[in-house]
C-alpha cells in the first residue's frame, strides 16, 4: 500500500522576505568525555554573559529587589521543568514559585519585572489561545477555574465539591495540558488516599473521562496531542482521554519523566531508565527505544541521576531538554554539569546549552537551606525550544541564600541572515481534507534533500504561514488531511529526482483562496530573533 508522508513548503518562485534572524540552536555534537567545569562569574540581573567554550549566553532574570520582584523570599524561581512559562503569543511569561501562591509576571522578549501576583490558583498553566489566561484550581475549594493575571480576577468553570474530594490539582503539578488546551487533567484525592482522575474537555466544558486508582500517583498528564493520557505510577500507565486503559509501559524508568513528541511524530513518554539511560516509549504501541545510554550500561553516554525533562518546545518537535545537577555518587557522568537539549531519534545528538553551575558536585542536600528542589535546574524552555530558563544556587552550597532564574540562549548580534522563499499557489491542488499539494519540481528546488520513507527526517525545509511557523514536519498525509492544523512533509517519491511539499492551514482552511503569503526556509528561521514574538505559536 503506498503510504503518503506530509508536507513540508516550498516553490522556488515568489518574493523574497528578507529578514535578520540569529542562529537558533547549539551545533548539535556526539559527546566522547566528561566536559571540563565552567568557570563563569554569577550574571547580574538582565546583564548577557558569554558562556565560555559554549555558544550560548546567560542572564539573571529574578532579582530580591524590593521595587520590583520583593524581598524576604528564599527563591525566585518558576515551578517546574514541565511548566510552560511563556503565554500564547510570546509576550509575557510566568515564574510561578516552590513558595506557593506568588508569581511573577516577566515581559515575553525583555524579561524585565512587570508585576506580581499573590493567592493565585494552585497548578498555574498558561491558555494555549489567550494571552491573558491561566487555569488551575482553587484554592480553599474544589474547583478548576480561570483566572486572569492582568486584573487576578478568579473564574470557577466547575465545581467538584459534590465528589467529596479533600483535594483537587492540575496533575498532581506536572499535569500537562494538551497543547491546543483542550484536555486538562485534574486528580481529585479522596479521605481514604485514593486518586480520581478526570480528564476535562475545557471546549466541550464537561468531562471527557474520568476513573479512580486505589491509593496516590505520581502524576496524571496529557499526551501533547490529547490523545493519552500517561499516568505516573507503578508501572507507568496509558490511558485513551476518555480514561479507558491502553497498556503499562517497561521503560524501566525510576521517577522524572515527560510527555514528548519524538523525530518521526509519535506521542512518546520520556524518562530515566534503570540504567541511568534515557529511554522513551511510544503511547500508542508501547514500543521502547532508548536515547542515551547511562553509567548502568557498557561504555558511552553517561547522564547523571536527578535528572529533570522538559518537552515544552511544543513547537520544536523531536527534541527533549534535559538538566542535571550532579550525581556524588558516580562522577563518571558525562553530562553530570550540562543541561543539554537530545534529539529523539536514538542518534545521541546532543545541543549543549549551559552547564548548571550548581554548588553540590560532591555534597549531601542534608543541612542545606533553601532545601533541594530551589537549588535544582528543573529547565524548562520557551515554545520554541530557543531559550532555557533554569534555577541555580550558582555555587553557593551555605545555608540562608537566595536562588534564581537564568535565561539562556543563542546570542542575537554577529547572527547569520536567512531569507524566507514566498510559494506560489500556482497549481495547488486539494488533496483530502485540509491537505494540499504544492506540485513536484525538479531537485534540488528547495535546497534541501527531501523525506523519501515514512519516518524519515532528511528534509530541513521549515514552513511559514505569515509569521507563523507551522508543523510538526514530516507528518504522514493521514495526518495533514486531518487533523490538518499546519502539518506538513516535504517528499519524494522518486528518489529525489523531484519534490513535492503536502500542507494544511494552521486553521485548515483554503490555502489558495485564505489570503495569508506561505513562504519557507531550509533550516534557519527568519525573523528579528526568536526571542521576538514573531513567530507565533499555533494550537495543533
Amino acid at each position: 500500500m503506498h503510504r503518503w508522508w506530509l508536507l513540508g513548503a516550498l516553490l522556488l518562485w515568489g518574493s523574497l522576505c528578507a529578514l535578520v534572524q540569529a542562529q537558533s540552536y547549539p551545533t548539535p555534537q556526539l559527546m566522547t568525555a566528561k566536559p571540563a567545569a565552567i568557570s563563569l562569574a554569577q550574571p547580574a540581573y538582565l546583564v548577557w554573559s558569554a558562556i565560555p567554550g559554549l555558544q550560548t549566553e546567560i542572564t539573571r532574570i529574578s532579582e530580591s529587589n524590593a521595587s520590583t520582584f520583593g524581598t524576604g523570599h528564599t527563591d525566585y524561581t518558576h515551578l517546574y521543568s514541565t511548566t510552560q512559562l511563556w503565554n500564547s503569543d510570546g509576550t509575557r511569561l510566568a515564574l510561578s514559585t516552590i513558595d506557593i501562591g506568588r508569581s511573577y509576571f516577566l515581559d515575553g522578549t525583555t524579561y524585565a519585572w512587570q508585576f506580581t501576583r499573590t493567592g493565585v490558583p494552585l497548578s498555574v498553566r498558561w491558555s494555549a489561545t489567550d494571552p491573558d489566561l491561566m487555569y488551575g484550581t482553587g484554592r480553599g475549594s474544589r474547583t478548576f477555574v480561570s483566572y486572569k493575571p492582568s486584573t487576578g480576577a478568579v473564574t470557577t468553570i466547575h465545581d467538584f465539591s459534590a465528589d467529596g474530594f479533600t483535594s483537587l490539582v492540575i496533575g498532581n503539578d506536572d499535569g500537562t495540558p494538551s497543547n491546543d488546551g483542550r484536555y486538562w487533567p485534574l486528580i481529585g484525592m479522596t479521605s481514604g488516599g485514593n486518586s480520581t482522575i478526570i480528564i476535562w474537555d475545557n471546549v466541550g466544558n464537561t468531562e471527557a473521562g474520568r476513573t479512580t486508582l486505589s491509593g496516590g500517583i505520581d502524576y496524571a498528564a496529557m499526551s501533547q496531542d490529547g490523545n493519552f493520557v500517561v499516568v505516573q505510577g507503578n508501572p507507568v500507565a496509558i490511558y485513551n482521554r476518555s480514561m479507558v486503559f491502553q497498556r503499562n509501559i517497561a521503560t524501566g524508568s525510576i521517577g522524572h519523566s515527560e510527555r514528548c513528541v519524538d523525530s518521526a511524530g509519535h506521542q512518546v513518554y520520556v524518562g530515566m531508565g534503570s540504567n541511568w539511560d534515557i529511554v522513551g516509549a511510544r503511547m500508542d504501541t508501547g514500543a521502547t527505544q532508548t536515547y542515551l545510554p547511562g553509567s548502568g550500561q557498557p561504555a558511552g553516554f553517561y547522564v547523571a541521576y536527578n535528572t529533570h525533562f522538559s518537552c515544552r518546545n511544543t513547537a520544536r518537535p523531536g527534541y527533549v531538554y534535559i538538566s542535571v545537577y550532579s550525581d556524588a555518587a558516580d562522577t563518571r557522568n558525562f553530562m553530570m554539569r550540562d543541561n543539554f537539549a537530545l534529539k529523539l531519534d536514538g542518534s545521541g545528538l546532543v545541543e549543549r546549552w549551559t552547564q548548571y553551575f550548581g554548588c553540590c558536585e560532591s555534597l549531601g542536600w542534608a543541612s542545606i537551606n533553601p532545601p533541594q528542589v530551589p537549588r535544582t535546574s528543573r529547565a524548562t524552555v520557551s515554545p520554541t525550544g530557543d531559550r532555557m530558563i533554569f534555577s541555580t544556587d550558582w555555587g553557593v552550597a551555605t545555608s540562608g541564600i537566595t536562588i534564581y532564574d537564568y535565561l539562556v540562549r543563542m546570542p542575537l548580534s554577529g547572527a547569520p541572515t536567512c531569507t524566507a522563499t514566498t510559494l506560489s499557489m500556482a497549481g495547488v491542488t486539494n488533496q483530502g481534507g485540509a491537505a494540499y499539494l504544492i506540485p513536484a519540481v525538479a531537485a534540488p528546488a528547495y535546497g534541501t534533500p527531501a523525506d523519501v520513507s515514512v519516518g524519515a527526517t532528511t528534509s530541513l525545509l521549515r514552513l511559514f504561514e505569515g509569521s507563523t511557523e507551522l508543523g510538526p514536519a514530516h507528518s504522514l498525509v493521514s495526518a495533514i488531511q486531518a487533523p490538518g492544523n499546519g502539518r506538513f512533509v516535504h517528499w519524494s517519491s522518486d528518489g529525489q529526482a523531484t519534490q513535492e511539499i503536502y500542507w494544511s492551514a494552521s486553521d485548515n482552511t483554503n490555502p489558495t483562496t485564505n489570503g495569508r503569503t506561505y513562504s519557507y526556509t531550509t533550516g534557519c528561521t527568519p525573523g528579528v530573533a526568536l526571542t521576538a514574538p514573531l513567530l507565533t505559536r499555533i494550537s495543533r
